[in-house]
C-alpha cells in the first residue's frame, strides 16, 4: 500500500475567523511531485483492487456529489483537505463542520452509500470516517489541558468514584480501560435519585469488571430533594462526607485506606501520597478541594474531552434531574448552554446536540 500526498499551497483551512494556507499544517511527509491530490493505491497482491485504481480527493468528491444527486439532496460545494487509508478505514478530513455534514448526509445516508460505492467499484471493504480538521486541532488542545489531572490520577493509589447517573458508567469504563484502581461509591437514597433499574445496571457492570464498591443507603423525604438549589446537591454532600471519613480514618491509622478487591492493573506509582482523589461528575467545578486541601474532587466529564459518540453504554436517567429541569428555568438554561459548548468544541455531533436541547426544552428524558 502507498499513500501519496502533495497538498496544494492553495488549500485553505478555516478555523473560526483564522485562515491558514500553510501546507505544513497537513501531513505531507510523502510528497508526490506534480500530483495535487492524495491518492490511495491498494496493492495488487491483496486482491482487493485488481485495477490498482487510485481513490483520491476528487474521486471521493465526485462520488459524494453523485450520491447526493441520487438522494435528491441539495447540490452544495464542499472541500476535502486530506484523505488517509488506515486499517480498512478511509479517513476524510474536511476544513469545516459544514463540509463534514455534507459528506455524512442526513442520518449518515451519504457516507453509507459512499462506502457501498467504493466496495462496488474497488472491491474494498472499508469504513468511512469523516473528521473536521479544526475539531481535531481543538481536541488536541483540550487533551493538553487534561495532563495535570492525569498526573494526579497516575500518582494516587486509588480513585474514589461516585457512580449515580448519566454517563458515569462510560467515564468509569474509560478509567478502568486505562488501568486505574477504582473504588466505586453508590448512593441508594431513594428511587427518585437511584431507580432500581439503574442500581441493577451499575452493580452488574461492577461485578462483570470485578470492581470494588460501597453502597450507601439513607432515607430522605421527597421534599428534601426538591427543596435544594441544585438536583445534585445531596449526592455531592454525601460523597464529600464519605471522602472526609476516609481521610480521617487514614490519618488516624497512619496509612491510606486499602480495598479488598484492588485492580491488579493499577497505575498507582506513589504509595506514600496522602492526597485523596474523588470523582464526582455532578459538581459545578472541575476541581474542588476539601479537608484542608487533602481531598480533591474532580468532575472528569468537564476535565476530559469525551466525545459522546465514543460512549458504549446508554446514559442512566435521573428522575430528580428531569423534575428539576421541568421546574427550574435557570437549570434548564445551564444544561442547554453546556450542550452548545460541547457541540461547539466538537464533542457532540450537531444533530445529537439539537436533539438533546429539544428534549430538555420539552422536559422529557435526556
Amino acid at each position: 500500500m502507498r499513500i501519496l500526498t502533495n497538498n496544494k499551497v492553495n488549500d485553505k483551512i478555516y478555523c473560526g475567523n483564522n485562515k491558514n494556507n500553510d501546507k505544513n499544517n497537513i501531513n505531507n511527509s510523502d510528497s508526490n511531485n506534480g500530483n495535487n491530490n492524495l491518492n490511495i493505491y491498494i496493492n495488487k497482491n491483496n486482491g482487493n483492487n485488481k485495477n490498482n485504481n487510485p481513490i483520491d480527493k476528487e474521486t471521493i468528491k465526485t462520488i459524494v456529489k453523485n450520491i447526493r444527486r441520487e438522494l435528491d439532496l441539495p447540490n452544495i460545494d464542499f472541500e476535502i483537505i486530506d484523505l488517509i487509508y488506515n486499517n480498512n478505514n478511509i479517513i476524510i478530513y474536511t476544513p469545516t463542520r459544514g463540509d463534514k455534514s455534507i459528506i455524512i448526509g442526513p442520518g449518515g445516508w451519504v457516507s453509507g452509500k459512499l462506502r457501498e460505492t467504493i466496495k462496488k467499484i474497488y472491491g474494498l471493504e472499508t469504513t468511512i470516517i469523516v473528521k473536521d480538521y479544526c475539531d481535531e486541532i481543538t481536541y488536541k488542545k483540550l487533551l493538553e489541558k487534561y495532563e495535570p489531572i492525569k498526573k494526579l490520577f497516575d500518582n494516587c493509589d486509588k480513585i474514589y468514584f461516585l457512580v449515580q447517573c448519566q454517563n458515569d458508567i462510560n467515564v468509569l469504563d474509560f478509567l478502568i480501560n486505562n488501568g486505574y484502581n477504582i473504588k466505586v461509591i453508590i448512593l441508594n437514597i431513594g428511587s427518585i435519585v437511584m431507580p432500581n433499574k439503574n442500581l441493577q445496571n451499575i452493580v452488574n457492570y461492577l461485578k462483570e469488571k470485578n470492581i470494588d464498591y460501597d453502597i450507601i443507603s439513607k432515607n430522605f423525604e421527597i421534599n428534601e430533594f426538591l427543596n435544594q438549589n441544585h438536583s445534585c446537591n445531596i449526592c455531592s454532600e454525601l460523597f464529600s462526607d464519605y471522602l472526609l471519613r476516609i481521610n480521617k480514618n487514614s490519618s488516624s491509622s497512619g496509612s491510606s485506606n486499602n480495598s479488598s478487591n484492588s485492580n491488579n492493573n493499577s497505575k498507582a506509582t506513589n504509595t506514600n501520597n496522602n492526597t485523596i482523589i474523588g470523582i464526582n461528575n455532578h459538581t459545578l467545578d472541575i476541581i474542588k478541594e476539601i479537608g484542608n486541601r487533602k481531598i480533591k474532587i474532580i468532575n472528569l466529564l468537564k476535565a476530559y474531552p469525551f466525545k459522546e459518540n465514543s460512549f458504549k453504554y446508554q446514559p442512566l436517567q435521573c428522575p430528580l434531574k428531569i423534575q428539576y429541569l421541568k421546574r427550574n428555568r435557570e437549570l434548564k438554561k445551564e444544561e442547554i448552554l453546556k450542550i452548545i459548548k460541547k457541540t461547539y468544541l466538537g464533542l457532540i455531533e450537531p444533530n445529537k446536540g439539537s436533539d438533546k436541547i429539544l428534549k430538555i426544552w420539552k422536559g422529557s428524558k435526556l
